[in-house]
């Protein structure tokens, strides 16, 4: 796995389960579609005092593949984002001007390709910082060329 892969894990606290799942997903990806993953992202949620985790996402290029309840399921979609995206909204609170994240901060990007596809990541904590960064480097140029 790459070294990126393994520091974004670390820094959102995933469990080993995460991990091992995510690796074994990034690779069925890859073997299925023929490309590389540049980037991963989990959908993090505080629900109480713990951290639920539910969709894996991972970015190749223009593409974009969900891998919805990855911890129990092997369930795939994939969208190709590029000229396909028509709609970008992004929304993120208790933290400033995209900054200084706290255990409070929370962050939803909203993605929408044609009329019947949409994709929603969300984030709490650290990980708000990772999707607002993928945000900038996916989903945001698709918008503004």
């Amino acid at each position: 796995m790459k070294e990126s892969f393994n520091n974004y894990f670390e820094t959102i606290q995933a469990p080993d389960i995460l991990i091992s799942r995510a690796e074994a997903l990034i690779s069925i990806a890859q073997s299925l579609f023929s490309f590389d993953v540049d980037d991963v992202f989990v959908n993090t949620m505080k629900n109480k005092e713990q951290i639920d985790y539910s969709s894996l996402w991972l970015f190749a290029g223009d593409r974009l593949m969900e891998c919805k309840e990855f911890l129990t399921r092997q369930d795939i979609d994939i969208v190709k984002l590029g000229s396909n995206q028509k709609y970008f909204n992004l929304v993120f609170d208790n933290f400033d001007n995209l900054e200084n994240v706290n255990l409070q901060s929370t962050a939803k990007a909203t993605i929408v390709c044609n009329e019947n596809i949409s994709s929603i990541l969300f984030a709490c904590g650290k990980n708000c910082e990772y999707l607002v960064s993928l945000s900038k480097k996916y989903f945001i140029p698709n918008m503004v060329r």
